[in-house]
């Protein structure tokens, strides 16, 4: 544990930071006893790093099916599992955690800004309304593991969104997905913004770089960056 702390201060990371966690905790290699045991210790290590000032948010989005093909009975709640990953999931758990509202894709946070940033983000409101707040404030992303030519700091979906790809995208509209409204009646969500692809972003690093917006350290046994959004 005491190594990957260092790891993540050497990137960068410290008190009082706003960071949008995207990990893959497989190529970072640190595990402990068992499965519970180190996502345990993961979300003690992130939110040690940032301290009491500091807010981590991490993505927890849910899933979509296409319409009028397949069926699903999953109904999203703020309480429903996440698919995108263990530390998602975590952070789900965890007593003080705000996850936002939105049915395919919410934020779980802990933190002083963990309302602003993933709790009011609603139904109506666009798929990366806490990107934008993150970057309002100044925040990080932290690539925990996710450096590679298929991953892009989560900036440029939020640019993205702000030039209205997420509403050209081939899929929307054929996506949907249930959620539990206020009166505890169950409802239909129709997917109608999409992220678009970014995998070719990896060739924008130099020009990152040279602006001094990511450092690179490894982390464990990966390749990791912190991202001045």
């Amino acid at each position: 544990k005491e190594n990957i702390n260092a790891g993540l201060r050497n990137l960068g990371l410290g008190d009082g930071d706003v960071v949008f966690v995207s990990s893959d905790l497989m190529k970072v290699g640190y595990f402990n006893k068992d499965r519970e045991t180190t996502m345990r210790d993961w979300v003690e290590i992130l939110l040690d790093v940032v301290g009491v000032t500091g807010t981590v948010v991490v993505p927890s989005y849910s899933p979509a099916h296409v319409r009028f093909i397949q069926k699903s009975d999953f109904v999203f709640t703020e309480d429903s599992d996440s698919d995108s990953g263990s530390l998602a999931t975590a952070f789900l758990s965890l007593k003080g955690s705000i996850r936002g509202a939105h049915p395919t894709g919410s934020c779980v946070a802990i933190g002083p800004l963990a309302q602003a940033i993933a709790g009011e983000h609603g139904i109506e409101d666009p798929v990366y309304k806490p990107y934008g707040r993150i970057i309002d404030h100044g925040g990080k992303n932290l690539m925990l593991g996710t450096v590679g030519t298929k991953n892009c700091p989560m900036a440029f979906h939020y640019a993205q969104q702000i030039l209205g790809h997420t509403r050209t995208h081939p899929l929307c509209g054929l996506l949907q997905t249930n959620y539990r409204n206020a009166s505890g009646q169950v409802e239909r969500f129709i997917v109608r913004e999409v992220g678009g692809c970014t995998r070719g972003v990896h060739n924008c690093w130099g020009y990152i770089l040279a602006r001094n917006g990511v450092v690179f350290n490894r982390v464990g046994r990966s390749l990791s960056a912190l991202v001045d959004t």
